[in-house]
This record gives structure tokens, sequence and C-alpha cells, in this order.
């Protein structure tokens, strides 16, 4: 792997500087943003906490003052003299008929005090099922709850439970087709005439008085919005309308599994709070309540990049002034840096001229501070080293001249070394065949070139040197490589001059000119005394 070069002193100090300059500032602000949005996220959870609960409570108290509308306007003895006579005239004469006609105008009268803005329609219903009064008069007027067209209505739901349970019950909202399909529900209330049920009287609730409970947005932003939804079956069905799914209100069906956690939650009588994902899929600060009078699910929720933005935007401040500090540090790191490695340099630069050899160069006096103290200091190592050069030149001279001196008296005694004893180290030999004379090259210490030397003697000159046991061997073996016109190779003794003995691994070329004859020979030996020894230890130990 490459090793790195290393950093400059500058930029050392610079980074040394950063870290402790900017990594708290750094910290802080990461801390003071984390801190702040924890508590913006638990500030704007808890407002639409608020805010859903009154939604709640809006819805329910309107309810149940509908409820309570219901029940007053079933026990009035208008509404059940208006019953007793609608029935006989409508089977009489139908909706023409001059009595029912007459009764109809005396009950708008006494109904015009009650009719308002919270009730869409006020229905009269016989025992029978014949919707006999209608405010609105819609095509539900005159027909019969049990088998006309409307049988499968709400309306005809709520009458029969009225009718059974003797109590007020509330609808659930679905379209209703008298009304142009119209979201609607209603409260049927049992109408008793001294103990006896003759009928029912039932208010269509206005929905546009739930929808503006739910399109009321403040407090939520312009993102925010409400979600009405109950179960229909497998699935969910939303009740109101929804920012991002135009014509939503009981039109838009999810799967159950498919409908959003808090949604889910509220259907099934669960309120929370919390950054969830909504219907489309957007994150979301939302709050989920149940609403048990009508069996729905409520969430209200604001996109998260809305109700979190002032953590967008301290972020995005943070960041800047972040970045500008650190402009400012690496600036003011930079100018320190080199306020202090500037002298520094300088001494490295005169550092390098003094070990290349420039001992004349001195450093600048940098005052009294540590860098000055250490100028003084390096300039006097630098006397020192001057006065250590000269001291040291000095002395090698002198060394030199008695090396000279020992060399001269080595080469005098090396000349005095005994021919023979040269002659007896072992190395090469070279028989001239055809003027007989024998070349031996020997190694004196194996430290000198090689120094050859002329006998005028024959082969029988280096048969001396073998030891007398070894000298037929030696010399039949360089007979017949003489015969068989073929080198040899052979190992045997050597007689030092000193009586050691030493093995040897000798062998042997002849050179033969154009007709055969013999012109040279060529042998060499080799010092296998070590091996030697060790196979007779060898062979001494397996014995």
């Amino acid at each position: 792997m490459k090793k790195l070069p290393p950093l400059m002193i500058i930029a050392r100090l610079s980074i040394s500087y950063l870290l402790v300059a900017v990594l708290p500032l750094a910290g802080l602000a990461l801390y003071y943003q984390a801190s702040f949005e924890t508590s913006l996220r638990k500030t704007v959870l808890e407002n639409l906490a608020v805010i859903a609960d009154k939604k709640v409570d809006k819805i329910e108290t309107y309810i149940g003052e509908r409820m309570s509308d219901a029940q007053q306007a079933s026990h009035s003895a208008a509404v059940r003299e208006a019953i007793a006579s609608f029935g006989p005239a409508f089977r009489r004469g139908g909706l023409r008929a001059p009595d029912y006609l007459a009764a109809e105008l005396r009950l708008r009268e006494v109904l015009a005090g009650m009719q308002g803005a919270d009730y869409y329609d006020l229905l009269l219903i016989d025992s029978g099922g014949d919707v006999v009064f209608s405010v609105a008069r819609e095509s539900d007027l005159g027909t019969n709850l049990r088998t006309g067209p409307w049988r499968d209505t709400q309306l005809a739901q709520g009458f029969e439970l009225a009718l059974g349970t003797l109590q007020t019950h509330l609808t659930r909202f679905k379209p209703y087709p008298p009304s142009g399909q119209r979201a609607a529900a209603f409260l049927v209330s049992p109408v008793l005439s001294e103990g006896v049920l003759i009928g029912a009287l039932a208010l269509q609730v206005d929905i546009s008085q739930l929808e503006a409970v739910v399109t009321d947005r403040s407090g939520l932003g312009a993102s925010g919005e409400v979600a009405l939804a109950q179960r229909d079956g497998d699935g969910v069905l939303f009740t109101a309308p929804l920012n991002r799914k135009p014509d939503a209100a009981y039109r838009f069906r999810l799967a159950l599994a498919e409908t959003p956690y808090p949604m889910q939650q509220a259907l099934a009588g669960g309120r929370d709070t919390g950054i969830v994902r909504d219907y489309s899929g957007i994150e979301s600060v939302a709050a989920w309540r149940y609403l048990p009078s009508l069996g729905w699910g409520m969430v209200v929720k604001t996109d998260a990049a809305e109700a979190l933005a002032p953590v967008a935007r301290l972020h995005r401040l943070s960041y800047l002034a972040l970045g500008l500090f650190l402009l400012f540090s690496a600036v003011a790191a930079v100018w320190l840096g080199r306020s202090l490695s500037r002298p520094v340099r300088r001494l490295t630069a005169i550092a390098e001229d003094i070990a290349g050899g420039n001992l004349s160069r001195r450093a600048p006096s940098g005052g009294g501070d540590e860098l000055g103290r250490l100028a003084d200091a390096f300039n006097h190592m630098t006397d020192e080293l001057v006065a250590a050069r000269v001291d040291l030149e000095a002395r090698v001279l002198a060394r030199t001249a008695e090396l000279a001196e020992a060399n001269h008296q080595l080469q005098a005694s090396l000349s005095k070394l005994d021919e023979a004893q040269r002659i007896a180290q072992i190395g090469s030999w070279e028989l001239d065949l055809v003027s007989g004379k024998l070349l031996w090259s020997d190694e004196i210490f194996r430290i000198f070139e090689i120094e050859r030397m002329n006998f005028s003697a024959t082969y029988e000159a280096f048969l001396e040197v073998v030891h007398p046991q070894d000298r037929d061997r030696v010399s039949r073996a360089y007979a017949d490589s003489l015969a068989a016109r073929a080198p040899y190779e052979i190992s045997h003794r050597l007689l030092m001059a000193d009586g050691r003995i030493k093995w040897v691994n000798e062998r042997c070329e002849t050179e033969y000119g154009e007709q055969g004859k013999a012109l040279r020979s060529l042998g060499t030996v080799q010092d296998i005394t070590e091996r030697k020894q060790a196979e007779q230890a060898l062979l001494a130990s397996e014995l």
C-alpha cells in the first residue's frame, strides 16, 4: 500500500484549529436542531390532538342536539294530530285530497318555527309505512317504506328499528336517491298517542352541517384536512371530501388492508397522534379519533413538510451559519498556520543546506519566544557541528596515515609467503602437453585475485600434492582419460603443506588438435572436506 505523504505544519495547525473551533459548534447546532425538532413535533401533535377533540365534540354535540330535536318533535301534540289526520286523508284521496291539503297546511304553519338549516327534510310516516308528509316533498312522499321503491333505504331501516324498539335511531349516512343521491342520515323517532304506536317522525340530517365542521381548516394550514370514513363490508368508504381525491365523499373506497394506519385505528375505536403516511402516501402529522354516534373514523392531518417547515428553515439557517463560520475559521486557521509555520520553514531550509554540507548557514534570531530560542539553539548546534567536523577531519587524516602504514606492512608480509604453501591451496591446474609446462592457479585466503605461476614441470608436479595413497588412482584416471579422449572426474585427498588432509573433487578435460594430438589438459579441484566428514560421521552412527 502506497504511503501517504506527511502533512505540512500549516495543514496540521489548520486542521487542529478547525477541529477545536468547529466541531463543538457543529455538535451544539445539531443538538439544538434535534431539540427544536422534537419540541416542534410534540407541539404540532398536541395542537392536532386538541383540534381533533374539538371536532369530535362539535360533531357529537350536533348529532346529540338533532337526536334531542327528533325526540321532542315526536312527542309534540301537533305531530301526533298530523299523523292521525294524514293517514285517513291520504288513503281516501291521496296527496291531492282537500282534507289532506288542509291538514298539511296546518302542520307546515306549526313546523315553520322548527325548520331551519339543521334539517334537510322532516317526514311523517304512519304505522303502515306510508310516508304521509314531507317538508321537502321529494319522491319518497306518498310511497310505502315496506313495499315501495325505497324499501331498502336507510330511512326504511331506521323506521323499522324505531317501531321495533320504540326508541330514536340514527341511521348511517349514505346517498339517498330521492334527494338526488345526496348523502343523508335519518333520525327516526316513534310517535305514540295515548300509548299506542301510530307512526314515526324522521329528520333528514343536513350533511352540509357536518361538512362545515370537516372542511374547517382553522389551525391546520394550507395542506390540512379532516378525513372521515366508515366501514363498508370488507372495505372502508370515505364519507367526506379529500384534498387529493376529487369527489371522494361516498365514492372513494379502499380495502381495509390498504387503508392508512390512522384510519384503521380510528375505525377500531383508537385515538392517538403520530407522523404517518396518508391515503396518498404523503408523510403527515395526524391525530385520529372515533365518532361513536356515527360509527365513523376521523383523521385530522397536515402535511409534515408544512407542519415541520420551521425545522427545515432552521436546518438551512444552521447550515448557512455553520458554513460561514467554517469559512471564517478556515481563513483564520490559514493565517495563524502561516504565521507559525513561516519561521519553521526557514529553519527547515537552513537545516537542509547544512545537511548538504553548507555549515556556514545560520538561522536569524527570532526573539525571545519559543521559535526564537529554537533558532538560537539551532545556531549553537551548527557551531558545534563545525567544530566537530574540524576535529573529525584531523582524526581521519591521522587514521588514514596509520592504515596506509599497516597496509604497507601487510603487503610486505604477504610477499614473504612460501611458494610451496600457495601451491598447496585448492585451485585449478593447466598442463601444456606440447611444452610440458604445468600452470597452477590458487586462492590465497580467498580474498586476493587469482595468481598464476609457471612451473617447468610435468603433470607429476601436481601429483606431488595428491595424497600418496591416492596418487596411483589419480594418475591412472588421467592416463585413461587421454586414451579414451574423454574427461574424467574423481574424488581424492590432498596433502597440505601444514600436514592437513583435504578431500577434493577433481575434474579434468583435455583439448586435442586437428590430427587428434593432445594439446592441453585443464583440471579443477573443489573442496568437499566437510561433505566427506559428514558422510563418515553418518556411516559411523549407522554402524
